[in-house]
């Protein structure tokens, strides 16, 4: 079995807290939402690998639903920061506690000297990303 079909097997549900969000808008949340300050578009754009037309097309989704605002932001002005509306932080949580179940629920299935090589494993493919990403 090939990495995109094991990944397609657990693409973004479309019930729950992920109804009528797509991969990029829940991305978005989840990084806005664990931000400790104040996070641009372009950072994030740069942070999940969009271009910007992508993201100023989800940023208006987001806007739409009444998820997201977007400010001027106040050390540059060419900047636009983001921010959750309190409807937007409280999807954020319900999003990380569907998160968390759906891995202890894939997690359950294994043996636990399986499920410590499998978080092993990804830890070490996240590592190398990082590295990657850093230079």
């Amino acid at each position: 079995m090939s990495v995109s079909s094991l990944v397609d097997r657990f693409k973004l549900r479309a019930d729950g807290p992920y109804a009528g969000l797509g991969l990029v808008e829940a991305s978005m949340i989840a990084r806005v939402a664990s931000s400790e300050t104040s996070v641009t578009q372009g950072e994030i754009a740069a942070a999940l690998g969009l271009p910007k037309t992508t993201m100023t097309s989800a940023v208006k989704r987001l806007e739409a639903k009444g998820l997201m605002v977007r400010d001027r932001s106040e050390t540059d002005g060419r900047a636009r920061v983001l921010w959750l509306t309190d409807e937007g932080a409280e999807l954020a949580c319900q999003l990380r506690e569907a998160q968390v179940r759906a891995s202890a629920a894939m997690l359950a299935t294994l043996a636990p000297g399986d499920r410590e090589t499998l978080v092993r494993l990804l830890e070490r493919v996240a590592t190398s990303s990082e590295a990657e990403d850093r230079g």
